[in-house]
């Protein structure tokens, strides 16, 4: 149709302005596809009338408009799962549940176990739609055999090592474990938000989420208290769940898998997932959900304003200005009956002289 120089529907000041509108559209998740509408450009110019009669500008003219203009491209937009991972710690001992007893009385007991409990670690990842992945255990344990989650729901799977935490091997049995139930690939990318533990971004982690095509997001130091969706609806239901089916006999830690698969309905349903993404802003977006309040009550160093040094003077009071204390000694005929109260009468005198500036005795 002729779009060479010469015969351009835009000159070169209006394109660099469209390349910018472009760029920011894209720059705040609003994009525009390569047949732009009529409606985003503000110029009546004479055009070729095949714009106007399929009311967008041809794909001759984007070719040649993005040759012109090298810092735009074209990019498929891919649609993401987001997917929330987090640990928590589930022991065989828990605290006694409310019982029912007399009313008036003063101290009522419970039949408890009195050790301190065997530590067993659960790593959970749910979506922002309201899909749990099957939980995944870290045992206590020097070797770690299969036959220890027998007892759990269908799908779980775990390791071990001594200290029962999500170490940096652990964790990368978790992302495989991760890949297996949620089929994450190159062609179909998960956002994955987590916290800023040593584990998440270990170098293995790291190289196995890139090739999985698992995108890592981690929260702000010191935030997951407020952006954490496991913390802030799932896991404090799952932990009384636990608690009450704990109570009813002695525990070892092979019965935890057990336990969990029983409490896991209860308490990461699907209402509670999605409101734990709501709550934090995640999913539906919602960037004015918190204040700078809310995550921190420090002040921001770029506006704090340091103070200026001012040396100090010591002023002296005229000695007219100042009030004259009068102090007088003990007469000699009045003197104490105790040592205490010859204590008492020093520090009383030391106390006067410390509180006045100039003072005067008599």
């Amino acid at each position: 149709m002729g779009y060479k120089a010469h015969n351009r529907v835009f000159i070169e000041e209006q394109e660099k302005e469209l390349t910018k509108y472009l760029i920011r559209c894209a720059d705040i998740y609003f994009g525009l596809c390569k047949k732009i509408s009529l409606r985003t450009i503000k110029y009546n110019l004479s055009r070729p009338r095949t714009w106007d009669d399929n009311r967008m500008a041809g794909a001759e003219w984007f070719r040649m408009f993005t040759r012109r203009n090298r810092e735009l491209s074209s990019w498929t937009v891919i649609s993401l799962s987001i997917c929330n991972t987090d640990e928590t710690g589930i022991t065989t001992v828990q605290k006694p549940d409310t019982v029912v007893a007399r009313r008036g009385t003063r101290q009522v007991g419970s039949v408890t176990s009195a050790e301190r409990g065997t530590l067993v670690t659960v790593a959970f990842a749910v979506e922002a739609i309201g899909i749990v992945i099957h939980p995944f255990f870290v045992f206590p344990r020097v070797r770690y055999q299969d036959n220890i989650i027998r007892d759990g729901s269908a799908g779980s799977d775990g390791t071990a090592n001594p200290f029962a935490w999500v170490q940096d091997n652990s964790y990368v049995r978790f992302l495989e474990h991760f890949k297996k139930h949620t089929n994450v690939s190159p062609s179909h990318k998960v956002l994955l938000v987590l916290d800023n533990h040593s584990s998440h971004y270990h170098t293995n982690a790291l190289d196995l989420c890139k090739k999985n095509g698992s995108i890592l997001l981690s929260f702000p130091p010191h935030c997951s208290h407020r952006l954490q969706p496991l913390n802030r609806s799932a896991f404090g239901s799952l932990k009384k769940a636990v608690n009450s089916i704990c109570n009813a006999c002695n525990n070892v830690i092979y019965d935890i898998l057990e336990i969990v698969a029983s409490a896991t309905p209860h308490a990461l349903t699907q209402s509670n997932i999605e409101a734990g993404f709501r709550k934090t802003g995640i999913y539906p977006y919602n960037r004015n959900l918190f204040i700078e309040i809310d995550l921190t009550d420090r002040p921001n160093p770029e506006n704090t304003i340091k103070a200026e040094f001012v040396p100090v003077c010591n002023i002296v009071t005229p000695y007219e200005e100042t009030p004259s204390i009068i102090i007088k000694p003990p007469i000699e005929s009045e003197e104490p009956s105790n040592v205490h109260e010859a204590f008492v009468i020093q520090q009383q005198a030391m106390n006067i002289r410390q509180s006045s500036p100039v003072p005067q005795i008599e």
